[in-house]
């Protein structure tokens, strides 16, 4: 589903991270809809959206296509956060001519690449290893993984129960799904597809480990690479003002 805001002749489609809500966006929406209509998207299975019986990002992805052809969206600028990020990369190098710019936050084309630099997709994906993992969590054993987990992403303590909700009120198998496709994707040669201007925004610890950065984007022809000032993987609440300046800048809003 998609909540639509803004009445801009700029389109700006949105697509959230990982066990996140839609609402993940409302600053950023709030921030750019004076001047441009802002698409936010909320996947099945995510913080306490009805699951599908098989989940699949894939098909998220003809959704999204399917959803801005239906529309007539003329040339969407399209941001995603996290494996949204990593989706936007995998969408725009299949449809390079459907968009006008896009944004990557705190994401990469192969998130396995970053720890294993040997890292190879395998084909096909053996996603029970990570349906099993979550599916067969007590929910106690869940929520102090999560309440664990999330502060390792996010500084600003005043949204830690929110993220933590939508962790919890996320589908088990959904989760095991998506990660076992994320942890299994490599898209570094196929960047060199996208023809449109790019913004890359990463968090300040990626600043240590730029050349791992520079390789999995060496193939992005257009693209711009910028590190956050501060804080952690969701910077649009760890550095917000920057995060702002920093889009309102690139899309000239």
């Amino acid at each position: 589903t998609a909540t639509k805001t803004g009445k801009g002749n700029q389109n700006i489609i949105m697509i959230c991270g990982y066990a996140c809500s839609s609402k993940v966006w409302d600053e950023t929406v709030n921030s750019l809809s004076a001047n441009a209509t802002c698409y936010a998207l909320n996947f099945s299975g995510f913080a306490g959206n009805t699951p599908q019986v098989e989940p699949s990002v894939l098909l998220w992805e003809k959704d999204i296509v399917d959803f801005i052809k239906k529309n007539k969206i003329d040339k969407p600028v399209l941001i995603g956060h996290s494996l949204g990020g990593t989706m936007v990369l995998d969408l725009v190098s299949q449809e390079p001519g459907l968009f006008s710019k896009i944004i990557v936050v705190d994401a990469f084309p192969c998130l396995p690449a970053i720890s294993n630099t040997a890292f190879k997709a395998t084909d096909p994906i053996n996603y029970s290893v990570y349906t099993d993992l979550f599916e067969k969590m007590t929910n106690d054993q869940f929520y102090n993984m999560q309440k664990a987990g999330i502060p390792q992403m996010l500084s600003d303590t005043s949204k830690l129960s929110m993220v933590l909700d939508w962790s919890m009120k996320s589908d088990r198998r959904t989760l095991g799904k998506v990660l076992g496709y994320f942890m299994n994707t490599d898209l570094r040669a196929r960047l060199s597809a996208i023809t449109c201007p790019s913004l890359i925004l990463l968090q300040p610890n990626f600043k240590n480990t730029q050349d791992m950065v520079q390789q999995q984007y060496s193939t992005l022809k257009f693209a711009q690479i910028q590190y956050a000032t501060k804080g952690l993987h969701f910077m649009m609440y760890d550095d917000k003002e920057w995060y702002l300046n920093s889009l309102r800048s690139f899309l000239k809003l």
